[in-house]
């Protein structure tokens, strides 16, 4: 566990003020509200013109089981959380999508993204697995298939004309035959839903895929199922992928013009951070000084590029060296959940001190996964 301290924290003025004269370092301990028990001998202070910086070793405790697998990270809404949904219904303008008295009978987790990858892996010999049924899942009527970050849902689960296509001329459609999905929109307020799946003469739904992050899902008894930050969903995507082929390097793109925004190196996905830089609150708001209020959080620690701005030079040379690597993994996303993104990235990286926030030319910031450890 590393403590970093700025010269505007403002928990520790005694610190700050004494900086030139601690002569014992659990006086610099004492003064600091630690989230972790910490070991104080042998350990010496780095002053720079940022502030200080110290190591200190975490005594055994509960905090030092934080390395978590990815296998470990649970993907957000899963098949037991959406247990019992009976309506889906457009995230912005709450249009019903699903026919009405609409209850699946089943809610199924699907596997990995890559499966047919894996599995090729697995079965090396063909003819002990004759019985194994190759090819993309379909929907099924009547049952929920929950994907990491979307839910496959049967046309016939849904409300005739409440979900097209967004290329909506059929001229402009058999342009697209290459596209096995094609982008689909709530047909009230045109908000982007997910993807639809057309039939073999490009007119009707067979299924879609609706993103959680863009429905509302309403149980049996009309209750509001929680539904977490986009962030989460985000964060399920890159560690699928990590997971799945080994890729860290990630191009984030606005969906609509394929415009890239972000690249993003997952770093590190065991780490655990606490600060107390208040980003989004008052300075004299005394309400978060309590150690309560700055719990251990795991995070996804990431490097990465703001290529925005497309006058950015240093930006778009670093771009320029991902964008015909083969090896890159390329997520889209709506504009506004790209912006929502960069803007998280850039919070985080504010919390850290100034030396510590560029690495390789990447900025250094991180999403968290979870808190309270």
């Amino acid at each position: 566990m590393t403590s970093k301290l700025s010269k505007s924290t403002p928990e520790c003025p005694y610190f700050l003020e004494q900086l030139n004269n601690i002569q014992s370092i659990n006086v610099f301990v004492d003064k600091i509200l630690l989230p972790a028990p910490v070991n104080t001998r042998g350990v010496s202070l780095t002053p720079s013109e940022h502030g200080a910086e110290i190591k200190l070793p975490l005594i055994r405790s509960k905090y030092t089981n934080n390395n978590h697998l990815l296998s470990e990270v649970q993907i957000p809404l899963n098949a037991m959380e959406l247990k019992g949904v009976s309506t889906i219904k457009c995230g912005f303008c709450k249009h019903q999508l699903t026919k009405k008295n609409n209850l699946f009978q089943k809610t199924l987790d699907l596997p990995s993204e890559h499966w047919l990858e894996l599995a090729d892996c697995w079965m090396c010999h063909q003819d002990d697995y004759q019985q194994v049924q190759k090819g993309e899942i379909s929907a099924r009527s009547g049952t929920l298939l929950v994907g990491n970050t979307y839910l496959l849902v049967s046309s016939e689960d849904i409300e005739a004309n409440t979900i097209i296509t967004e290329e909506r001329d059929s001229e402009k459609l058999k342009s697209f035959k290459f596209k096995k999905w094609h982008s689909v929109i709530c047909s009230r307020c045109l908000s982007t839903l997910g993807e639809g799946l057309l039939d073999n003469n490009e007119e009707n739904l067979v299924s879609v895929r609706l993103k959680k992050y863009e429905v509302i899902l309403n149980s049996a008894q009309e209750k509001i199922i929680p539904k977490p930050s986009f962030l989460s969903f985000i964060i399920a995507d890159l560690l699928e992928i990590s997971k799945s082929s080994a890729s860290y390097h990630f191009i984030i793109e606005e969906k609509a013009q394929k415009t890239p925004l972000l690249q993003i190196w997952v770093f590190s996905w065991n780490t655990a951070v606490s600060s107390n830089a208040r980003l989004n609150v008052s300075v004299e708001d005394d309400s978060v000084k309590e150690l309560e209020q700055y719990p251990l959080t795991t995070v996804l620690k990431v490097l990465y590029n703001d290529i925005s701005d497309p006058q950015n030079m240093d930006s778009q040379r670093l771009f320029d060296k991902w964008k015909n690597n083969k090896q890159v993994e390329t997520l889209s996303y709506p504009s506004d959940h790209c912006l929502e993104l960069l803007l998280s990235l850039r919070l985080s990286t504010l919390s850290l001190p100034p030396v510590k926030r560029k690495m390789n030319s990447f900025s250094v910031g991180y999403l968290p996964i979870s808190s309270e450890l």
